[in-house]
């Protein structure tokens, strides 16, 4: 759940409050904070591939949230959710199917 909010926290912040800051710097910031918080929860049993892989889904999430800003609004509520949820959908199929 922590990717989750903090996907949604971050798209926030960087198409409100800080829009100057580059995508990249989001996506890094996101990366420190999910691979800090797996070493410090799990003590060190964290993928480090599956952090980068998460980090750059955020980035792509990022970009993509700054390009789409200016259309509909409900098709910026439905891409902010969607592409949130999108990677914690993925992890709950790959469980079920294990």
């Amino acid at each position: 759940m922590l990717p989750v909010f903090l996907l949604l926290l971050f798209g926030a912040l960087q198409t409100r409050l800080l829009p100057q800051i580059p995508a990249l710097a989001w996506a890094a910031v996101f990366f420190s904070i999910i691979f800090l918080a797996g070493i410090t929860v799990f003590h060190g049993e964290t993928s480090l591939v599956a952090t980068c892989a998460l980090g750059f889904y955020a980035w792509g999430y990022f970009i993509l949230l700054r390009r789409w800003q200016n259309k509909a609004r409900s098709v910026r509520i439905t891409l902010y959710l969607a592409g949130a949820l999108f990677p914690l959908t993925l992890i709950w199929l790959f469980l079920v199917n294990i």
